[in-house]
């Protein structure tokens, strides 16, 4: 996810524009014909830097050296000034390296757009990328930078910016000044340990961020977010991972969210207002302890996927079949002992997950899911089908695993199989 639609524009933009190009994989190769030269994937150098002839490849627009992918490769410690002749690159990508700085001239890549820093040995921000002002997209997650400058409010153009999991303590007020920036990834820096008058200067300063869509908070040993009287843009929201019991109250201000994801926390249950958030198309709450839903849930009229795998549900309210737009559902490994009727009039579902629960006996109406594809009930007490699912045209896969199905259920099976020229697959085998 955090590699959003923004980044595969500019990604295939650059590509586009080199389409006809030769990939070059050796820098020795790529130096016999430096002019020639737009895309380098370098493999196999077995240097800790790059010759300083680099600086020789004028055209070159695409430029990945990946050491931790490349096992190959030797992590590279620094980079020579001669990087800075190559005034045409518009993605550069040096993830899993060993940096720790930038050479001065790297402030003459004034065509770079797309820069990848992942998992070096930064400890700041290096002071020649606040100088790169046609950035757009800016990934510093896994280094050890402790301090973010005000200097980064000279990055007009930037839309992206990844800081998970570093030493950071704070964020400038200047990052407010950033215009143009949609997404903000915040996880793993262990917010919720930071002393209270620093997290409620991060939550104001992010909530006055003017055009964030996208914010990346798990992972932060959070219990709680303050609350705001501003209103917000953002979109989508993920707080997966943290220490919540209860669903931030202030998350229900954020009338515009189309994503939540609040999934591997304490929740045992959901607020009344969820049901404000009435633009939610896609909500993941899997890994909690949730015993019941709100009857205000059957609100959410626009939610297309629902996740709510590993909980603790047996019940849904009657709400629950309000939600007509809802095309993936998954309740699997949960307490459900009866087939929840509302989800039959849920007729826009493709797939259902309801495996790992107790369910003994499926209803006659599941023949209304006109549009299912997939249909998960592994892992139940399920012993006979209705007659109404073998006539479910669009279903493509059943799965039947430890389930203790009849001999006549199973050969019902083995005919519908036959009959759908094996486009349906279904398994078997009752063994808890």
């Amino acid at each position: 996810m955090k590699y959003i639609l923004l980044h595969f524009i500019i990604l295939i933009t650059t590509q586009i524009s080199a389409s006809q190009a030769t990939v070059y994989r050796s820098l020795t190769e790529a130096l016999k014909h430096p002019k020639e030269v737009i895309i380098l994937e370098i493999e196999g150098w077995q240097h800790d830097t790059l010759p300083n002839e680099i600086g020789t490849l004028v055209n070159l627009e695409s430029f990945t050296y990946l050491a931790q992918t490349y096992q190959y490769n030797t992590p590279l410690k620094q980079l020579p000034e001669t990087i800075g002749k190559l005034t045409h690159l518009k993605q550069l990508n040096l993830r899993g390296n060993e940096i720790t700085s930038l050479p001065s001239s790297f402030s003459s890549l004034q065509s770079l757009s797309d820069l990848n820093l992942t998992a070096n040995l930064l400890s700041q921000i290096p002071q020649p990328i606040f100088n790169l002002r046609n950035l757009e997209l800016l990934y510093l997650s896994y280094n050890a930078i402790t301090e973010v400058n005000n200097e980064i409010s000279q990055l007009q153009n930037l839309t992206y910016l990844d800081l998970e999991h570093n030493l950071l303590q704070a964020l400038p007020n200047s990052i407010v000044l950033l215009g143009n920036l949609q997404t903000l990834v915040f996880d793993n820096n262990r917010v919720g340990k930071w002393e209270a008058d620093k997290q409620t200067s991060l939550f104001k300063i992010i909530y006055a961020i003017p055009n964030l869509y996208s914010l990346y908070l798990s992972r932060n040993k959070l219990n709680s977010l303050p609350n705001t009287s501003q209103k917000l843009q953002l979109k989508e929201l993920y707080l997966n991972d943290n220490e919540f019991i209860t669903v931030p109250k202030v998350i229900t201000q954020f009338s515009n969210l189309t994503h939540l994801s609040i999934y591997k926390n304490k929740l045992s249950h959901l607020p009344e207002n969820m049901g404000d958030l009435i633009n939610l198309k896609t909500l993941m709450l899997q890994n909690n302890q949730i015993t019941t839903l709100p009857e205000t849930f059957g609100k959410l009229t626009h939610l297309e996927s629902l996740t709510l795998t590993s909980n603790k549900l047996s019940l849904l309210p009657k709400s629950f079949q309000q939600l007509k737009s809802l095309e993936k559902l998954w309740l699997d490994r949960n307490a459900f002992k009866h087939f929840p009727s509302q989800i039959t009039q849920l007729t826009n579902l493709n797939s259902l997950y309801l495996g790992s629960n107790q369910i003994l006996i499926i209803q006659d109406e599941i023949g209304r899911l006109k549009n299912i594809q997939f249909l998960m009930l592994e892992n139940n007490n399920i012993s006979t089908l209705p007659s109404s699912l073998y006539r479910l045209r669009k279903l493509k896969i059943i799965d039947l695993k430890r389930n203790p199905l009849t001999p006549k259920t199973e050969a019902k099976l083995e005919r519908l199989q036959a009959k759908r020229d094996g486009v349906i697959s279904w398994s078997t085998g009752f063994q808890r």
